[in-house]
């Protein structure tokens, strides 16, 4: 689906290892169905930030979005480690089209 964008970053300090997310619509993608938790996303980037490590530890988190705008859904499900042995970050997901 165009017009969304997820970015992930990874910064390592003396404090550790810090995951930060970016979430950017091209489009306003605000919610119209009622009964489910929503949050409109406006156009343009939106810093969500992720989870960090301390150094020899680890931190992880999931991210579950159904992003659905006047032309479709796909939802989207992300997976980030923040290791702070390895001052290294990973991502994992998947991007599925709904109908």
């Amino acid at each position: 689906m165009s017009g969304l964008t997820v970015s992930v970053g990874c910064q390592t300090d003396a404090n550790g290892t810090a995951l930060g997310f970016t979430l950017d619509s091209a489009t306003d993608a605000t919610p119209t169905q009622s009964g489910m938790f929503t949050i409109a996303l406006p156009p343009g980037p939106l810093f969500t930030g992720g989870p960090g490590a301390p150094s020899g530890e680890f931190a992880r988190a999931m991210a579950d979005l159904v992003y659905y705008t006047a032309t479709g859904v796909v939802h989207v499900h992300l997976v980030a480690i923040a290791n702070g042995t390895t001052n290294a970050c990973s991502v994992h997901g998947v991007a599925v089209p709904a109908t």
